[in-house]
């Protein structure tokens, strides 16, 4: 399961060459424009840091785990000793001892480590997120979150007890104890998503798509990846990443101007509106022109 910012890195990078290739073939009256294309649109190649946060056995090694696939090890007790990175198609996850668990040593190499994430995630569960824990969040939320965006994560919800609430209710639930407990500070700054990631790697096994799918919904692991997705929009991180792709659009927007305005060169025109020009948009295809003997 991608994030919107991976899907977008994905986009630019095949348009980019797509263009490119068009461009290539399109003559030397379009030489100008290919160039433009290699010098303005320039892609940025620095992944997306994530760095997971929080005590040791919230899950934060198997969160690691359902997003890229990785064997992470992972268990109950303290399975991360030392600052580990995972790079997955854009993203850059680290994984780190369990921050403010009492080791000093651990926290010592967790806080450098997240110096440079674009996003803290930090990992709590509905066990051991308790008035004995809560300090610890506390504590990361005053000093690391001022200067490093910082989304909560609830995991472990499989052990929730709903009683008579649907999942969503019970996440609802959640979320009013939390924004209880950490005052005075605002909880809507820190997410919070609610989520199993034990439901979510269950439901990637099996040959059951219907139990799968049940698993799924019931991980909530669809509002994880929407919450990094809210992050990465509001932080402007998603606009950044989009830019060359309007830019794309434009050179090629000149491109088929230039080719229009050509005597004699309608039905090369007709062929780069009709393969690229709205590719980036996803309008429809142009109907052919009046002057073209073809449909």
């Amino acid at each position: 399961m991608k994030t919107r910012y991976q899907h977008v890195r994905d986009a630019t990078r095949r348009h980019k060459a797509s263009a490119e290739d068009l461009l290539a073939t399109a003559g030397a009256d379009f030489t100008s424009y290919l160039e433009a294309v290699r010098r303005q649109v320039v892609l940025d190649d620095r992944p997306l840091t994530l760095a997971m946060a929080g005590e040791y056995s919230v899950g934060k090694s198997s969160i690691i785990k359902a997003l890229t696939g990785h064997d992470v090890p992972v268990g109950a007790g303290v399975t991360t000793e030392a600052v580990r990175p995972y790079p997955y198609n854009d993203l850059l996850l680290i994984d780190m001892p369990g921050t403010l668990s009492g080791q000093m040593a651990h926290d010592a190499i967790a806080r450098s480590a997240i110096t440079d994430a674009d996003l803290i995630l930090f990992v709590v569960s509905n066990e051991l997120f308790n008035r004995e824990s809560l300090p610890f969040f506390m504590l990361a939320a005053a000093g690391l979150a001022k200067k490093h965006p910082m989304l909560l994560v609830v995991n472990k919800f499989d052990r929730f007890n709903l009683g008579q609430r649907t999942p969503d209710e019970a996440a609802r639930f959640l979320g009013a104890v939390l924004a209880e407990e950490i005052r005075p500070l605002p909880l809507d700054e820190f997410g919070p998503v609610v989520m199993s990631v034990r439901d979510y790697l269950a439901s990637q096994q099996g040959d059951d798509p219907a139990k799968a799918q049940r698993r799924l919904v019931a991980s909530r692991f669809p509002e994880f990846i929407a919450a990094i997705d809210e992050f990465t929009a509001r932080g402007g991180v998603l606009a950044q990443q989009a830019r060359p792709l309007q830019q794309l659009l434009d050179i090629l927007q000149r491109a088929t101007t230039a080719a229009l305005a050509e005597d004699g060169s309608r039905g090369r025109a007709e062929a780069l509106v009709r393969r690229r020009r709205f590719v980036l948009t996803g309008g429809p295809k142009p109907r052919a022109a009046r002057e073209s003997p073809h449909p």
